[in-house]
């Protein structure tokens, strides 16, 4: 008899979404519209699977919205007829069009998996894989730029064994005048933010709360960026756009504790050294007038954490030097490595090797693509597909070929070139390894000591690292790799060297 009862409420609920006598804004949410795509308004399309993956489908249909909100409860049961009672998990995914501009945060309770996706991009409510003993709580905070802007919410559940629930509010913490633009600095969007458990950039990440336009100033001390990350040993990744109203030189100027990269339309700008060392980094890159894309890499160690990024020119604010002729663009071919899409929910496709650069598409899971080169430490993978050429993460594919012996190529699909000239002279300002690749984990082949003169070929394609020649005391040369930021010029030991040195290998 309880049974029948509850199943007769949830068709209540049901209905009531539908003919509007539950309102879809009934709690306090400042959002209207919960509209699922398929199942249409005060509705969240529905599916159940038979495992914990997502990929057995059993059951496709609706939940009322004020079911989402109130929550799910199963107990020791599953949600429907032939879905459970064990290892199940839920798909629920709707469109909301938010009333007011400002930070959004929102929060799950659940047992014993939850993962929460806003427009495609995970967020800080993201636990997966642990049977709970007991109910668990995140948050994780979403920034509207507009009032009257629409998302696609993705919540996905998991139920391995004992009772199971899940539900999902959210409500306006800060904010409504939409994303501030800074009268010093050119116009831009909100900086995105992805925080890593790992000292690399590596995936999964988990996304935080939109930083509004203009210079990136963040202190975190000692502690753990956001829920889910460690206190030490991770990293960071901001990405914006920035609008120039002319063309020119910009200067960018970076600090971290412990190392920062800045990344402008997939080229580094700046790189610091991989450690705290109280040094300001600057790097200046000629821009055209237009919007460019921003990435802030960073990276913790221990202890405390900070990162602040700015620039200056553009805009009238530099003197462009006069441009000479578009070399011709190399066209490289298939190299017979394939690579198959590994992420099941797709994997974007971007014009340059960077998680900021623009989408080009998205190609869906299995799909095998042709491999045509790789960035410069094998991170991204060139690929052909969607009439056209791009670049993908190369951790979501599965490759047949050794990708690692494919062509390096810059960032706009064009191999590098080794150099075999000595293009400048510089000097080490402390005694310095040669390795024998453009890494910490590569092979030493010999130091330089401090002040000792090189030549220089020209430097990695994330702008780290040159590759030198030196001879020592007793005559011998030696060629290879060595870290860029601890090298001056010759005549000026307080002179960086540049940043445009040509690429090599």
């Amino acid at each position: 008899m309880k049974g029948r009862l509850l199943v007769g409420l949830a068709c209540l609920a049901v209905i009531a979404g539908l003919v509007g006598i539950l309102p879809t804004n009934s709690h306090p949410q400042t959002a209207y519209a919960q509209v699922g795509p398929t199942c249409g308004a005060g509705l969240w399309d529905t599916t159940y699977f038979n495992d914990t993956n997502l990929t057995l489908a059993a059951y496709v249909g609706c939940t009322a919205s004020v079911q989402i909100n109130q929550g799910l409860y199963w107990g020791t049961g599953g949600p429907v007829g032939g879905v459970g009672p064990n290892n199940f998990s839920g798909r629920f995914v709707t469109n909301i069009t938010f009333l007011t501009a400002g930070t959004y945060r929102f929060t799950s309770t659940f047992q014993d998996g939850a993962r929460l996706y806003i427009n495609g991009q995970p967020t800080a409510i993201n636990y997966w894989g642990i049977d709970l003993a007991s109910p668990q709580t995140l948050s994780a905070d979403y920034y509207v730029a507009v009032p009257n802007q629409t998302v696609t919410v993705m919540l996905e559940v998991a139920k391995y064994t004992g009772t199971g629930q899940i539900n999902l509010n959210w409500a306006l913490i800060g904010g409504g005048g939409g994303v501030p633009t800074p009268t010093t600095a050119p116009v831009g969007s909100p900086w995105s933010v992805e925080y890593f458990n790992n000292g690399t950039h590596t995936p999964p990440s988990i996304y935080g709360s939109p930083i509004p336009a203009g210079p990136l100033n963040i202190n975190w001390g000692t502690s753990a960026p956001v829920g889910g990350i460690n206190p030490d040993g991770w990293s960071s990744r901001f990405t914006c756009t920035v609008t120039f109203s002319t063309g020119g030189l910009v200067t960018f100027t970076a600090q971290a504790d412990d190392s920062v990269t800045v990344w402008v339309d997939g080229q580094a700008v700046t790189a610091s050294a991989p450690y705290y060392t109280g040094e300001v980094y600057t790097g200046t890159i000629n821009l055209t007038a237009g919007t460019h894309t921003v990435v802030v890499e960073h990276v913790d160690i221990a202890d405390a954490a900070f990162v602040n990024v700015s620039w200056s020119g553009g805009g009238g604010g530099g003197v462009a030097p006069t441009a000479g002729p578009s070399p011709t663009p190399v066209v490289v071919s298939p190299t017979g490595v394939t690579g198959r899409v590994t992420a099941q929910v797709g994997l974007n496709y971007r014009v340059a090797p960077s998680s900021g650069a623009t989408k080009i598409g998205r190609f869906d899971y299995n799909v095998v693509l042709p491999i045509l080169g790789r960035n410069f430490d094998s991170s991204w993978a060139y690929v052909e597909g969607l009439g056209t050429r791009g670049w993908v993460y190369a951790t979501w594919l599965a490759f047949t070929g050794d990708f690692g012996a494919v062509p390096v190529l810059d960032a706009n699909g064009n191999p590098l070139v080794p150099s075999n000239e000595i293009v400048m002279f510089a000097r080490p300002v402390g005694n310095m390894r040669i390795r024998e690749c453009p890494s910490f984990s590569c092979g030493r082949l010999g130091y330089v000591g401090w002040g000792r003169v090189v030549g220089v070929y020209g430097q990695s394609a994330d702008r780290r690292w040159v590759k030198i020649s030196y001879t020592d005391g007793t005559g011998q040369t030696v060629v290879g790799w060595t870290y860029k930021i601890w090298y001056r010029t010759t005549d000026n030991l307080d002179q960086n060297l540049p940043a445009d040195l040509p690429f090599t290998e």
